[in-house]
């Protein structure tokens, strides 16, 4: 049985994640691009740098090739947001990213990115995973015709999709402003499919470059892809031994984006509000913004102070993606780490976000610190926090219908001004404050996500949280 989410399918190299599995999906996504009648567009197939990517992105490109499908194949390993620039730039029918993203490195996946270039909706998903199963339930297996002769006969064709998305970044930010501004930036691939990319990407920009971990490794020498603070402690080192400004690192795959500063990290909720001041007040940008759930509230006070709205969709980049492409909003992002923008993909992207970050420090000619403090002093200071409370045993799903059935009427001491049952189940508090419970989509826990005013109230909003979990699991024990 295979689960094809909005990320695609993942599982364990060797394990469950094999061969005829990966061809078994390709045949699937072969299927629905004839189905759509978007197969004569082709199909770009990328890789991250994980064990045996690349071998298996050659079985998918045998398999589309097999079913007559052309197939653009890069030369090396590939960022996601990359492959759906392509997707984008070129008008493809789709792409497939073999990638776990920043999962460790003994698992991958299998991503497919429709012609739309953004992550893919429940309608596509589905449709893929039901075909795939299908034929698993059928016992058929799924066959190509070999990488040398589809090559040979024209449906593999070999394709480096790097320069023009440099080109695109670099059109995207305004080049001329980092002209002798002298800014030293370290970068970090972590060993991930963006090697290369931050530094020729900044290189070109005119910044001293510091590159970390610039190089493809299977195993990432150890280290977790994904940027967050307790990973990328010798970025943050780096970024004050060498007396640089930024440190800006990316996941295995490129989506996401981690940033530190000498002084420290800053969270996705922390930079979000900078960002999208910075598109409004300097690059001119005009509309909504779109986040998560589970995302600062912060963005909403700032489209608020421009005459916008902020638009609130369940977690899920796809979510967001489908509001950009809709043209409703310059910006969308959610709370980890990752970032969109319109007149770009409708996909998360690390890569573009770092260069937009160092645009907003070289355009205002201030630190990060700075530009949040100066947010702060005009709209309040938003902390916020999440906590995951495992299951025990009970289904997170009927945990938060438990406690959907019965709302408190105040949390705190604060009362309960509204919720929100767009995602889990979401209380808005008074003094900027809020708190949402949801089950995860990939583990048996409950995240607890929680905003408010002030680290000491938000603590008091989290261990309410948790302590309504702990009701529910009683009244479901009780019942």
């Amino acid at each position: 049985m295979i689960t094809f989410g909005t990320d695609g399918w993942r599982a364990k190299i060797d394990v469950d994640f094999t061969a005829d599995k990966v061809m078994m999906l390709a045949k699937a996504v072969a299927d629905h691009l004839h189905d759509r009648k978007l197969a004569k567009r082709g199909v770009l197939v990328g890789y991250d740098t994980r064990r045996k990517s690349k071998f298996f992105a050659e079985k998918v490109a045998e398999v589309l090739a097999g079913e007559g499908i052309r197939v653009l194949f890069p030369p090396r390993e590939t960022p996601t947001p990359v492959v759906a620039y392509q997707v984008w730039r070129r008008k493809l029918g789709g792409a497939v990213v073999i990638t776990a993203s920043h999962n460790p490195p003994e698992w991958n996946g299998f991503k497919f990115i429709p012609h739309y270039a953004g992550p893919a909706l429940p309608d596509v998903t589905s449709d893929i995973e039901s075909r795939a199963n299908r034929l698993l339930a059928e016992g058929v297996k799924a066959e190509g015709i070999s990488f040398k002769k589809a090559e040979a006969e024209g449906l593999i064709e070999f394709f480096d999709p790097m320069p023009s998305y440099i080109d695109h970044v670099l059109d995207f930010v305004e080049a001329d402003l980092f002209r002798n501004r002298g800014l030293k930036v370290v970068v970090d691939a972590l060993y991930g499919a963006t090697y290369g990319y931050l530094k020729e990407i900044f290189s070109r920009l005119g910044c001293e470059v510091i590159a970390l971990h610039d190089t493809p490794h299977p195993e990432f020498h150890g280290i977790l892809p994904d940027p967050t603070p307790k990973v990328l402690t010798e970025l943050q080192q780096k970024v004050i031994s060498t007396g640089a400004s930024l440190g800006l690192a990316t996941d295995g795959d490129g989506d996401r984006i981690g940033v530190c500063t000498p002084k420290g990290f800053f969270s996705a909720n922390a930079l979000f509000p900078v960002i999208y001041s910075h598109l409004l007040e300097f690059k001119g940008m005009r509309g909504d913004v779109v986040r998560t759930v589970a995302t600062t509230h912060m963005v909403d006070v700032v489209a608020e102070e421009y005459g916008f709205s902020s638009i609130e969709v369940p977690v899920g980049f796809k979510y967001v993606g489908k509001v950009l492409r809709e043209g409703k909003a310059v910006m969308g992002g959610e709370e980890s780490g990752g970032f969109g923008f319109r007149e770009h993909i409708s996909e998360k992207d690390g890569l573009l976000s770092a260069a937009v970050i160092a645009e907003l420090v070289v355009s205002s000619g201030k630190s990060l610190e700075t530009l949040r403090s100066e947010l702060e002093a005009k709209y309040g200071f938003y902390y916020s926090g999440r906590v995951d409370v495992p299951c025990g045993g009970f289904n997170a799903k009927q945990l938060v219908g438990e406690i959907v059935e019965h709302p408190p009427p105040e949390l705190c001491g604060l009362k309960v001004i509204s919720t929100s049952t767009l995602d889990g189940i979401k209380f808005i508090l008074p003094k900027r404050s809020w708190l949402l419970l949801r089950p995860s989509g990939t583990e048996p826990v409950i995240r607890v996500y929680a905003e408010s005013s002030s680290q000491e109230l938000l603590k008091q909003i989290l261990d309410c949280g948790v302590a309504l979990i702990k009701k529910g699991m009683q009244a479901l024990s009780s019942s």
